[in-house]
């Protein structure tokens, strides 16, 4: 008996693991999901290990590339994003994967597509019929009585035939879309920035250098002034080279003050940051 509740017991657990796996796979944005810290695994090491609420926070979008450009600069790290077509469904599905993947806002947007009409089958059923039999008998009480007639009568119901009809049905199509946020560690520094495209480095006649994309409020780098699309050269006394040796050099100085050279307006500058510890 003993091993028989054992075996029913790992029955159970791997029923209830089917269970599990079947409703993520029903939740389009979990089907749907690619994870962007497989494309930049770097970006692990500066993920908050504190979730902000225990509930991640849903956030409708008009506009994703502004909306996006917000969090970015409010500190947040894309880890993931979801996109796929289908008719109406139910956004906080979008709230489950945020919670399973450890984001901490997910931001969505849903745009209509079209209408598409399609044949919904219906089962219907014929009526029940009945069907009534008559049988008769003759029959006498005793040798000298007149005969008797007797009827019987036999009901018999046979249930209605099923078949299918097919029902047009108007439905409404849209593209959804959600990318999924979580907040980063406080950071040394406070950009981020992309190597020198082709145009930039002819122009300015080096293949050295990143440009700063991104300025995150609160950080050395706001307080100091930095601005989007300012061009680092030098970091404390050191050219940089691309965008990995520049985020080296903010590691190695990290909690020192630091000399930073930049071109502005096509015009050099000298700025001095006080950068933040690293924290572990």
């Amino acid at each position: 008996m003993k091993r028989k509740s054992v075996i029913m017991e790992n029955i159970s657990v791997i029923f209830i693991i089917a269970i599990i796996g079947l409703l993520s796979c029903a939740n389009p944005y979990h089907r749907n999901y690619k994870s962007m810290l497989d494309r930049w695994p770097h970006v692990k090491m500066q993920l908050s290990d504190i979730s902000e609420a225990p509930v991640p926070r849903l956030f409708t979008s008009k506009d994703l590339k502004i909306d996006s450009m917000n969090l970015l600069e409010d500190g947040y790290i894309l880890i993931g994003k979801s996109a796929f077509k289908s008719p109406p469904i139910n956004e906080e599905q979008a709230i489950k994967q945020a919670k399973e993947v450890g984001a901490d806002i997910v931001l969505t947007k849903k745009e209509y597509v079209g209408t598409k009409t399609e044949s919904i089958p219906i089962t219907e059923y014929l009526p029940d019929k009945r069907s009534t039999t008559r049988a008769h008998s003759t029959f006498q009480t005793s040798p000298t009585a007149q005969p008797s007639i007797a009827i019987t009568e036999v009901t018999q119901t046979v249930s209605g035939e099923s078949y299918i009809q097919y029902v047009p049905k108007d439905t409404d199509y849209f593209n959804y879309s959600a990318t999924f946020w979580k907040k980063s560690k406080p950071q040394i520094f406070g950009v981020l920035a992309r190597n020198l495209d082709d145009e930039t480095k002819k122009h300015l006649q080096t293949n050295r250098g990143v440009i700063v994309k991104v300025v995150v409020r609160k950080t050395p780098a706001y307080n100091a002034d930095i601005l989007k699309n300012d061009i680092i050269t030098m970091f404390e006394g050191e050219p940089v080279s691309d965008t990995e040796d520049f985020f080296e050099k903010i590691n190695k100085h990290a909690g020192k003050q630091v000399k930073i050279k930049i071109i502005r307006d096509n015009k050099p500058r000298d700025i001095t940051v006080t950068l933040r510890a690293n924290l572990p």
